[in-house]
């Protein structure tokens, strides 16, 4: 019985090790702009994106020299147009921009990021004359 359950827990680690190096890669991208990852702000700078769990709904986006880090929960993307690019999309609300969503198409992941209160609030007070705008940075 012993046997079984090492045996069983052994499995289970290796489908977790499995799950994990499905996206063992990490995006890298040059954002030229301040931007908001939650409530946090980012400075302009070298960014990677790398998955804290198996199935990457939670990850860490950290500067080059690991000086500014923020982990976010994240949500699959269920509509997807087919085929996209390595990228991440920001939404520019009142001059503030906000990470929204992340693609790579090598790895087929596409995840959207839920929007902060902060970004809700901006939002609520952003009016028509303001529409918000999209940017888009490639993924190296």
């Amino acid at each position: 019985m012993l046997k079984k359950v090492l045996v069983l827990g052994l499995l289970s680690m290796l489908v977790a090790a499995a799950g994990i190096a499905s996206w063992n890669k990490q995006m890298a991208a040059n954002i030229p702009f301040d931007f908001y990852l939650g409530d946090q702000l980012m400075p302009a700078g070298a960014y990677t994106i790398t998955p804290v769990n198996a199935n990457s709904s939670v990850v860490m986006v950290s500067s080059r020299r690991s000086l500014h880090r923020a982990v976010v929960a994240t949500k699959p993307v269920t509509d997807s147009a087919g085929k996209f690019k390595s990228e991440l999309v920001f939404e520019n609300i009142g001059g503030d921009y906000f990470l929204t969503r992340f693609r790579h198409t090598d790895m087929d992941i596409e995840r959207l990021v839920p929007p902060s209160p902060r970004q809700l609030e901006i939002s609520r007070g952003n009016n028509k004359e303001k529409p918000v705008k999209l940017a888009v940075v490639r993924i190296r």
